[in-house]
């Protein structure tokens, strides 16, 4: 009711408030940022410790158990959780929310680099990562045609660089390439052996 009296008792101050509105909203539209999800920093951080050599047995007690008694004294750590596998340890570290992400990150290298000689010598340096939701990937393609993998590898830069949406993607941070070893083996190896079967055949 308030919004009807008030367009007729006064409809030049309701009209001038709806382009207002229209043009606050045109103007946000422009100005939102052009992420598939919200930015969050969730409270997760990664150890990833390469072990070359060592069984999954070796690496929980000499790198799990190690680095699990290290960082369970931080404050604010939930839940640790350490997947061992041939030459590489990955820790979970999962902390209460509201922690600030980059301080608790601080803390575990800290924590890492205490033990960092009571771990065998032939353990590389863990690797220390945040959990960003950001991060993940926004965009799958996939080439194929008739042609040789270094030509269907050189065409990735003209399909990325060219067509619309092409000035968005001048801050690309990471891509990813993958079945390269397939078509390697394709292109270099099954390729030319049943090319030279099949002309050997028409020789014959």
């Amino acid at each position: 009711m308030f919004l009807s009296n008030a367009s007729v008792r006064r409809p030049i101050a309701m009209l001038s408030l709806v382009i207002a509105l229209t043009l606050l909203g045109i103007n946000a539209y422009r100005k939102m940022g052009l992420e598939m999800m919200p930015h969050l920093d969730l409270p997760f951080i990664t150890i990833a410790t390469v072990y070359p050599g060592a069984s999954p047995e070796e690496i929980e007690v000499d790198v799990a158990k190690r680095i699990e008694d290290a960082v369970v004294s931080i404050d604010g750590l939930k839940h640790a959780t350490s997947s061992c596998m041939e030459n590489v340890c990955i820790t979970s570290l999962e902390f209460q929310l509201g922690v600030d992400v980059d301080v608790v990150a601080t803390d575990v290298r800290e924590k890492i680099d205490l033990i960092r000689s009571e771990l065998p010598s032939a353990v590389e340096d863990p690797t220390i990562s945040k959990f960003d939701v950001n991060a993940t990937a926004i965009v799958t393609m996939v080439l194929t045609g008739d042609a040789t993998l270094a030509a269907v590898l050189g065409m990735i830069p003209l399909a990325a660089g060219q067509g619309m949406g092409a000035e968005i993607r001048n801050g690309v941070g990471i891509a990813s390439i993958g079945g390269i070893l397939a078509s390697g083996v394709l292109t270099l190896l099954v390729v030319p052996v049943m090319r030279g079967l099949v002309t050997r055949r028409r020789r014959a």
